[in-house]
């Protein structure tokens, strides 16, 4: 058995998975409303940088994770953008899913 082999298999297997496929095309439907498109970027954007400066071990201040949450809030009343934020939580949780089998498997071993 090759490793790269089976990495390649599940790569193909997750493109090919519902939860892939749904946010793909609820993307691209989103992605022909341009407004709400940029919205939902500018959101990721703010998310990320929260993110990062978790990871970087930074302090989070109060009003900024208020404001990226608040935003979230607002831009799912957009029934389009809150099935875009379903189908991309359902697949970010497959991947965690994928990620967590993963390293069970390494433990059990270690």
């Amino acid at each position: 058995m090759n490793v790269y082999d089976e990495a390649h298999d599940l790569a193909r297997a997750i493109r090919q998975s519902e939860a892939f496929v749904r946010v793909k095309t609820v993307q691209k439907k989103l992605e022909q409303d341009e407004k709400a498109w940029e919205m939902v970027a500018d959101f990721k954007q703010k998310q990320f940088e929260l993110q990062q400066a978790a990871l970087m071990g930074m302090e989070i201040p109060e009003d900024k994770a208020n404001t990226v949450n608040n935003l979230m809030s607002v831009l799912s009343h957009n029934p389009l953008i809150a099935e875009y934020f379903e189908a991309e939580s359902s697949f970010i949780q497959m991947i965690a899913d994928i990620q967590d089998i993963l390293q069970k498997a390494m433990e059990a071993d270690v």
